[in-house]
């Protein structure tokens, strides 16, 4: 407890000089706090609170991308991305598993986005591995090159 919190009861004129001293000594506090690295106003995340060991204790992770297409792209190209998209999970030891297709939603709400691809990996280690992967490249290639906008989210599943 801080020394301006023991003092006995004080007057009515005593007591709101005490209240700018607590104030005071409140402020002093978040500073040698934020000054040593302890902010708690900052949202924290289940990935802050766990040891930063590359491999040993790594959650799994989800690669989410909204794809909106150029308008001379074929549906028979997208199908063939998407087969190729398909094989990720047997080249790569760490993808768990992949979806690709056309937005299904009644909704409507796609914001003119067509297609999704979403990515399971079984660690942020195994997605650093994925992204340099030869099965991976050539994906990319077709995707940035018949893509109109591309939006991509990785996201701790």
């Amino acid at each position: 407890m801080w020394a301006c919190h023991r003092r006995p009861r004080l007057s009515p004129t005593a007591l709101a000089s005490n209240r700018c001293e607590r104030r005071a000594c409140r402020g002093a506090r978040k500073r040698r706090e934020r000054d040593r690295g302890h902010d708690r106003d900052r949202p924290r995340t289940r990935r802050d609170r766990l040891p930063r060991i590359r491999g040993i204790l790594d959650i799994p992770l989800t690669i989410i991308g909204a794809i909106r297409w150029k308008p001379e792209v074929s549906r028979a190209a997208l199908e063939d991305l998407a087969d190729m998209a398909g094989t990720f999970s047997g080249t790569n030891p760490g993808v768990l598993a992949v979806h690709c297709g056309p937005s299904t939603s009644p909704e409507g709400l796609e914001g003119g986005f067509e297609q999704a691809l979403i990515v399971n990996f079984a660690s942020s280690s195994a997605r650093d591995d994925y992204l340099p992967h030869p099965a991976h490249q050539p994906v990319a290639q077709l995707i940035s090159r018949w893509a109109e906008e591309v939006v991509v989210f990785d996201v701790d599943a």
